[in-house]
């Protein structure tokens, strides 16, 4: 049998969260089939579902009866206001989901199950996130560990490790969880793929510093979005916003929300007239900012959240906006940046090693954190400063997945 690419996408058809590492993961699944043809091999996606993998269509047509479950923990969690405790509460729901997982595994021989999944030369690549708990369960390691036995080549796509470099930016429990399951993903991954040449550097650095040998490449990401054509009747909604600025992205600390909720907040005072909208799901470590935003005399007049923003939507809010703020302190790649660039938006960007090298000349820059020198970036672009790179276009989606295909057989060519 010829060797197959099996793509890893557990996570995020799981969970169906609307964030930029899950819009990554399904723009990868959306191409197999280029996927197959840049490989010169099957590619097919496939979840880790109750003890074994099965491929993603498969999945598909059993998930519904899980839609209950996905519609009760939302209401908890709409009725746990404190994040903390939610959390605890999750983390034991996950152990005791996979402690049952491990008793199916047992009493279903599913072991042997997803050895005959696989076959020797096959490669595995998870392009979801490591510290998926499905990935800490017992039947999971176990798992693996046959895989691993077969000579199967793993092959992890690691987003970034600013939780192992700027631990200020995430609560304790989720770094002691992300570096458990970092270290454990290394024991069995045979190369790492990344988003960005700086985070490549990052993560070798932080290897180096761990003794330890893997082989880290990268590639970039795409901008565009395939789904729909904008239509005037889908600009409508983003309409009752104009003018704005648009931020895109978790609301948590190292994207810099607090920055520009300040910048914005003296920008209005003196009479700034621009709106801001800040399109992305509530994250963690914010109650006091949202607090503060919610108390603000500009909240739903100047300044407007929406935590749930479907690819539609955020395509218009784009093609509306008057310039795309990124505020990040630290990221591994930036998705909002190019997409902004895709729609020749004028970007105001934080000036970080990543956002210089994805963005080059295209972004006005300001010192990151600092609300003073966002403020005069936004007087900057009013007063007439616009994109020093009149011409500059950043990949689409088909060329990153080549691109992702190029580096992925880079990195197996002495595997044999």
């Amino acid at each position: 049998m010829p060797p197959r690419l099996f793509i890893d996408c557990t996570e995020t058809y799981n969970i169906n969260l609307i964030s930029g590492i899950q819009r990554v993961v399904r723009e990868i699944v959306k191409r197999k089939d280029l996927i197959s043809q840049e490989m010169g091999i099957q590619a097919i996606p496939v979840v880790f579902h109750e003890g074994r993998y099965i491929e993603l269509g498969e999945f598909l047509k059993i998930k519904s009866k899980y839609n209950i479950k996905e519609i009760a923990k939302e209401g908890l969690k709409s009725r746990i206001k404190n994040e903390r405790i939610y959390q605890l509460i999750k983390f034991f729901y996950l152990k005791a989901k996979n402690l049952k997982s491990y008793f199916t595994y047992i009493s279903r021989d599913l072991f042997r199950e997803s050895d005959e999944f696989f076959m020797p030369s096959d490669i595995l690549f998870v392009p979801d996130i490591f510290w998926n708990p499905e990935y800490q369960s017992p039947c999971y390691k176990k798992t693996i560990s046959e895989i691993k036995r077969k000579n199967v080549l793993v092959i992890f796509l690691v987003h970034d490790i600013i939780a192992f470099e700027n631990p200020e930016y995430f609560m304790k429990y989720f770094i002691d969880q992300i570096y458990s399951s970092f270290f454990h993903m290394l024991s069995y991954t045979d190369y790492i793929l990344t988003i960005s040449k700086s985070e490549k550097v990052h993560i070798e650095n932080y290897l180096r510093s761990n003794n330890i040998k893997k082989e880290v490449d990268y590639f970039y990401l795409g901008s565009d979005f395939t789904d729909k054509k904008i239509t005037e009747d889908m600009l409508k909604e983003t309409k009752i916003y104009a003018p704005y600025f648009l931020m895109v992205g978790t609301i948590e600390p190292r994207k810099g929300y607090d920055t520009a909720f300040c910048a914005f907040e003296k920008l209005w005072d003196a009479g700034f007239d621009k709106n801001l909208v800040i399109a992305g799901k509530v994250g963690w470590m914010v109650d006091e900012l949202l607090l503060a935003i919610r108390n603000s005399k500009y909240f739903n007049k100047r300044l407007f959240l929406l935590n749930s923003v479907s690819d539609d939507l955020l395509q218009c809010l784009y093609k509306d906006a008057e310039a795309v703020i990124c505020a990040s302190k630290r990221e591994g790649f930036g998705l909002p940046l190019v997409e902004a660039m895709h729609y020749k938006k004028p970007i105001i960007a934080s000036d970080i090693d990543v956002f210089r090298e994805i963005g080059k000349d295209y972004p006005i820059y300001f010192k990151p954190g600092n609300s003073d020198d966002l403020m005069n970036a936004v007087l900057k672009f009013q007063a007439g400063v616009r994109l020093n790179n009149t011409e500059f276009n950043p990949l689409t989606w088909d060329e990153s997945v080549k691109m992702m295909c190029r580096r992925i057989k880079g990195l197996i060519k002495d595997a044999g």
